[in-house]
């Protein structure tokens, strides 16, 4: 009995081998989306790991209903087996990743808040315990800015990931049914980086300006609040009231050209989008379909896919566009961090108990 101990022996060594090799695979893969996404670094590793499983998930829905619209017009053209067994393996399908989605979503809100509670407290610690005169912050940053960086960072962060995936899965399912008209959608597919190229920088700049502008307003806001007691002392409410109303209309013209940058950059990317990513692959697609090389059901699934090779690409720049707007702020963040130490105020810590105050020397 020797030898089965042995062949025993090494195949649970290869066993632990493979599970050591799926672990730092898993590690590896965390810590490079922790690495390239920083603002998800403030998030559990499970909590990540679990974001895009449950995400894989998620994106093989578009692919069922495409396979399933295969089936429908495959039945239409040469009708094999129950049509009824079809329609409830399509509804009972809907409702596994009805559940998958909804999941989904509990996840992404929880990795949302998780970061952005340490956020705030990586910047409350900062302005009650550092506050280096080099990188000031104010109730600006600590209200509108941080929440820019959660509408704009950590939102479209995650929607990028789910995204990639979603297109991923689109890519194979679709080469699956015919690799050449996939192929041709695919690069198609990938025109809109070229705007993206074009835009990007221009997005940062006025992006720069507006958070400028943005501080700048806030100050003045601060400053009027502070000194209205003595204006009236000096008669002077217009041309304080001048002043203010200037510094808004900076402010907002900086967030108009910031928005209105980014929402031409988003609807000439939507229509080279259709142009290339559309029309011109829908034509071949007829086109193989009428030459027999293909079926007419296999082409809806590959053009239903084919939504999934656009859609995911632009809200994937959409969302790059987004954090670009947040750079200055976010860059205005790590440099708090650097100051910070990346340390957070700790709650267990015993600070002691006030027990009373004494004076001396002091002159009225």
């Amino acid at each position: 009995m020797l030898i089965p101990k042995i062949i025993l022996f090494r195949n649970f060594n290869k066993l632990s081998d493979s599970l050591n090799a799926i672990d730092k695979s898993k590690s590896f893969l965390l810590s490079t989306i922790k690495e390239k996404y920083m603002t998800l670094k403030y998030v559990e590793s499970w909590k990540i790991f679990f974001y895009i499983l449950i995400s894989a998930i998620k994106s093989l829905q578009i692919v069922f209903v495409a396979y399933i619209f295969k089936r429908f017009i495959n039945f239409a053209e040469k009708p094999q087996g129950s049509l009824l067994q079809l329609v409830f393996f399509a509804i009972l399908g809907l409702i596994i990743f009805s559940i998958a989605s909804i999941v989904y979503q509990c996840i992404y809100s929880n990795i949302v808040a998780s970061v952005n509670i340490k956020l705030k407290e990586l910047a409350s610690n900062y302005l009650v315990k550092v506050q280096n005169k080099n990188v000031k912050i104010d109730s600006s940053f600590m209200t509108n800015d941080l929440k820019q960086v959660e509408t704009q960072r950590v939102d479209s962060k995650l929607t990028i990931i789910f995204n990639s995936i979603q297109f991923v899965a689109a890519i194979v399912s679709a080469i699956i049914g015919s690799w050449l008209l996939a192929l041709i959608f695919l690069i198609a597919s990938f025109t809109p980086a070229l705007f993206q190229i074009i835009f990007g920088p221009m997005i940062e700049n006025k992006s720069e300006k507006w958070e400028l502008a943005n501080s700048h307003y806030t100050d003045t806001v601060n400053e009027t609040t502070a000194g209205i007691s003595i204006v009236d002392l000096y008669d002077a409410e217009a041309s304080i009231i001048d002043r203010l109303i200037n510094t808004a209309k900076r402010m907002e013209l900086a967030l108009m050209r910031t928005n209105r940058t980014k929402g031409i950059a988003t609807e000439i990317t939507t229509t080279g989008a259709y142009i290339c990513g559309m029309i011109i692959p829908f034509a071949f697609g007829i086109y193989f379909v009428v030459r027999g090389n293909i079926t007419l059901g296999t082409f809806m699934m590959i053009a239903q896919l084919a939504n999934n090779f656009i859609n995911p690409i632009i809200d994937i720049f959409a969302a790059i566009n987004d954090v670009k707007t947040t750079t200055p702020i976010w860059k205005r963040f790590q440099e708090i961090i650097a100051f910070n130490g990346g340390k957070t105020i700790d709650e267990n810590t015993n600070v002691g108990s006030f027990n009373g105050l004494s004076l001396k020397n002091i002159g009225i």
